[in-house]
């Protein structure tokens, strides 16, 4: 008899907690109601149990509810008491979990929890929505006398409930790409009772949840990073220790005695300047500028990028540790000692000054040979740090769609961005949200700004730094609770995504489709459609639109 929302009881229809119920059968009270409701322009109101969209008209009151909560009340109370004490006020007693009479003991108080895999997209960067959905997750499977064997099994059924829940959280029509769904179908263990680990995954969990405490999140967090032991995941890393990590965050180069430390000068307001023009908003958004403050980074962006990495890698190496694994970091540059070091060798990487240019597809390409799911069997997570465009952009591209079309088996890959370079941020910006298995995760400054933007959080400040560097290790299996972006995410821009996809795809196989069609038609289509109705087709706002390959050298300034 609780509100699932709230927790408090239902009170009949002159209390402050009277039952409402949505045409979909769930039942949630008054006050959380009005405060689902408060500040929507629109007619329509979303159940937040299911997620079904109705208007708000049609959630009335749960009568039924009304009199089991008036009868509760009535039957904890001799007729003679009450018949001299007036009924208290709700907020000057609590109420205590009552019995149902046993006439109403068959009456349901709301419609039944979903099952696991019925969960939807859930916001972790605001814990009023991770925790708003009531959901049954059974008890954890029955320990046989293999630990092994158990642990294979709990493996496969996880993994049928992250098939199902994908499936379910795919938006229709099903033939069009949809970002919230990674493809590797995994069920978040944060929606798992403690039943469902080992002693020993708990008590590592316990030493992440006090590892993670400054991303604000550490509890839920703490469960999900537990994804590449319970799934049985390989870890690899490509550490871009180019020339260019030389540079500040900004493209300015620090003096050469200051060394690994070394800041370049402070100017300020360039922060603000250089995310105006990377990230301008479309014709109708620009105005929201004037509201938006830039993020205190723990770390000044005058730091070199180099300086950086060793701060992403030394925060991945501890979560590493806990967990007892030690993947290996793949250098684009190797040097005297090899291209090659395990993570727990991170200070040695950086010993050496970064040097060299940015074979980045050169480097994917041994990273697939050793470890790719088709000859190792299992599924393999790439974390690349990198501040720009590689080399070859063309090959590099071809390696991305061969891992986005699952030529290597179920593989994905997360970019960790380190520049706050106008054109760096653009390229992150045309790579971020074309692919299911390719994700990226501009500057801290940058995400934070996009995430103001999109108002994906009430509270200001609530995007961490520890949480920016920590959540590359689970935005890909999970992109519709990590990928703040996936769920906003319009019919039009995944039809876009999806032709584009398709037929950069078709253009690699086939040198006539290629001709015809990338080069020849596509480019006529963007420029008679006024490219592409100025970027409306292509799902952003107006006035941000993405050029065709072949015409950027043309059009690129405009």
């Amino acid at each position: 008899m609780d509100c699932p929302i709230c927790l408090n009881h239902y009170t009949d229809s002159e209390g402050f907690h009277v039952p409402k119920v949505f045409p979909c059968g769930h039942t949630i009270c008054e006050q959380c109601l009005v405060a689902i409701t408060r500040g929507q322009a629109g007619q329509n109101v979303e159940c937040p149990l299911c997620r079904t969209s109705c208007p708000i008209a049609e959630v009335s009151t749960n009568f039924a509810l009304c009199s089991v909560a008036a009868a509760l009340v009535q039957s904890q109370q001799p007729v003679q008491q009450q018949m001299e004490t007036p009924t208290p006020l709700p907020w000057t007693e609590p109420y205590t979990e009552p019995l149902l009479p046993p006439a109403q003991e068959d009456l349901s108080p709301s419609a039944p929890p979903l099952e696991p895999w019925e969960v939807g997209p859930q916001n972790m960067y605001d814990e009023a929505t991770y925790h708003a959905e009531h959901f049954h997750v059974p008890e954890g499977i029955a320990q046989p006398e293999s630990m092994e064997a158990w642990i294979q099994q709990r493996r496969e059924i996880l993994r049928d409930w992250g098939r199902k829940r994908e499936q379910k959280m795919h938006r229709k029509p099903w033939f069009i790409m949809d970002q919230m769904i990674s493809g590797s179908g995994l069920y978040p263990p944060r929606l798992l009772d403690t039943s469902w680990f080992t002693p020993k995954e708990l008590t590592m969990i316990s030493r992440l949840e006090y590892l993670l405490q400054d991303t604000g999140h550490a509890h839920t967090l703490a469960y999900d990073m537990l994804t590449p032991l319970i799934y049985d995941i390989e870890v690899a890393i490509v550490l871009d220790n180019s020339g260019s990590m030389n540079m500040d965050m900004f493209g300015q180069m620090p003096a050469a005695a200051t060394g690994m430390e070394g800041q370049s000068t402070q100017r300020p307001g360039l922060l603000e300047l250089t995310l105006r023009k990377s990230l301008p908003g479309g014709w109708l958004t620009s105005s929201g500028y004037k509201r938006l403050a830039p993020a205190h980074c723990p770390v000044n962006p005058e730091h070199r990028r180099w300086f950086f990495a060793r701060q992403h890698l030394r925060c991945w190496k501890q979560l590493f540790e806990i967990m007892g694994l030690d993947p290996w970091i793949y250098l684009l540059n190797g040097d005297a000692r090899g291209s090659r070091y395990r993570c727990s060798q991170v200070e040695e990487i950086f010993r050496s000054p970064p040097r060299g240019t940015t074979p980045m597809d050169r480097r994917l390409n041994e990273v697939l040979r050793d470890f790719a799911p088709a000859s190792t069997g299992k599924p393999l997570l790439i974390l690349a740090l990198t501040d720009g465009e590689a080399n070859d952009m063309n090959a590099f591209n071809q390696v991305l769609d061969r891992i986005q079309n699952m030529v290597y088996g179920d593989v994905q890959v997360c970019l960790m961005g380190l520049s706050l370079v106008k054109e760096d941020i653009e390229w992150f910006e045309q790579e971020e949200c074309e692919d299911t298995r390719i994700r990226t995760i501009e500057a801290f400054e940058v995400e934070n700004r996009q995430i103001q933007m999109k108002e994906v959080m009430k509270r200001e400040g609530g995007y961490t730094f520890a949480m920016h560097v920590m959540r590359a290790l689970v935005t890909n299996f999970y992109p519709a609770d990590y990928d703040y972006e996936t769920p906003l995410q319009n019919f039009r821009h995944r039809l876009y995504i999806t032709i584009h996809g398709r037929d950069r795809w078709w253009g690699q196989q086939n040198p006539l489709w290629f001709l015809l069609c990338t080069s020849g038609f596509c480019p006529a289509c963007f420029l008679a459609t006024g490219c592409h109705y100025c970027g409306w087709l292509q799902g952003n706002d107006c006035g941000k639109y993405e050029i065709p390959q072949c015409l950027e050298p043309c059009l690129k300034g405009e």
